[in-house]
């Protein structure tokens, strides 16, 4: 039993916050300013091997160079990627084969479907994570693609058990279930307590309030579009005033002039106050101090009487968030060189 969220509140949770990244205009721009702000200026990998005074080895050099490699791991895309994943599920998997040499990112809802072994004493250090995957040109008796299921260990752990690593292990009572000889899984939980089993999204707590946000505009449009169908209201004292007034009306012209009698009054309706959407501001708000960013970097406005010159700078929470996750994913990269045998 672990504390925490559960994995398939977290898998609704992450269906929920990939839509809204990609559909709400506060989460994808706070995203991409949170990642501009830790990565924006690019950055550079300073590998000296133990010992040594120069930089990496060659075999390493090539390995870091691979197009896949670079893909999912090591250039400026990835770094972005690795970001969005961490913003959007809160759990990151990269999964480094030995044998091919190649970095495979593992999604939590995906190809890592929950089950995991961890530490009889501590049930959120995890020694293995299970995947599966389907082989598409080989199929079963059913003819259905066939499925490969297997255990991959943590990095840590591999380490640990060295040479003992069991080929096999028993779960559940099931059947012996084959564990990977050649991979193993360097994992970065966020946002987590010590002994919660899952990380959970950077965007978690905001959600709520950028749907919030998003239907306070709507709303309010939409009434300012309501108020803005009326112009003028007519007044009239009598019954012969109001069927005279209704009649004009339903004449459709547009920039005449009105004559009426003493009964009747034409007068602008006033909109001044009508919808102030300035007042949905402290939604905002409640969205910027969820995600660790300042209301104007979230709406890219300083709101009423503000300056933006002086608001653009770089606020101190926003600048140790991005300090913070630099040293998250420092640590992240560091483990994906030790598995790579990149000591250092």
């Amino acid at each position: 039993e672990v504390k925490g969220i559960a994995y398939n509140q977290l898998v609704n949770v992450i269906k929920k916050s990939e839509e809204m990244t990609k559909t709400n205009a506060l989460m994808g721009h706070a995203l991409r300013v949170k990642t501009n702000h830790f990565s924006g200026r690019g950055f550079t990998f300073d590998i000296k091997p133990a010992g040594s005074k120069g930089n990496v080895a060659p075999r390493f050099q090539k390995m870091i160079d691979d197009t896949e490699n670079q893909r999912v791991i090591f250039s400026t895309t990835a770094m972005k990627n690795l970001n969005r994943i961490l913003w959007n599920t809160g759990n990151l998997f990269a999964l480094w084969n030995e044998k091919e040499k190649e970095f495979t990112l593992l999604s939590v809802d995906g190809s890592l479907d929950g089950d995991f072994i961890a530490y009889d004493d501590n049930p959120s250090r995890i020694k293995y994570y299970k995947r599966s995957y389907s082989i598409q040109n080989d199929l079963d008796a059913n003819g259905k693609p066939k499925r490969v299921e297997e255990w991959i260990p943590v990095l840590e752990h591999k380490e640990k058990v060295g040479a003992k690593l069991p080929k096999t292990i028993k779960v559940g009572g099931q059947d012996d279930q084959k564990v990977s000889q050649d991979s193993v899984i360097i994992d970065l939980r966020v946002n987590k307590d010590e002994d919660d089993a899952w990380g959970v999204p950077d965007c978690f707590s905001a959600i709520p309030w950028a749907w919030a946000s998003a239907e306070y505009i709507k709303d309010g449009s939409k009434l300012l579009k309501a108020y803005a169908a009326i112009a003028y209201q007519i007044k009239t004292k009598t019954e012969a005033g109001k069927k005279a007034a209704g009649a004009a009306i339903a004449t459709g012209k547009i920039g005449g002039s009105a004559v009426t009698g003493v009964d009747t009054e034409i007068s602008q309706v006033n909109k001044a106050s009508a919808v102030d959407l300035y007042t949905g501001r402290p939604i905002q708000a409640m969205f910027a101090s969820a995600v660790d960013l300042s209301v104007t970097s979230v709406t890219n406005d300083t709101g009423k009487g503000g300056a933006y010159g002086s608001e653009q700078v770089l606020t101190t929470p926003e600048l140790m968030a991005a300090l913070s996750r630099q040293e998250e994913l420092g640590g992240f990269y560091a483990r994906c060189f030790r598995a790579m045998g990149v000591a250092g």
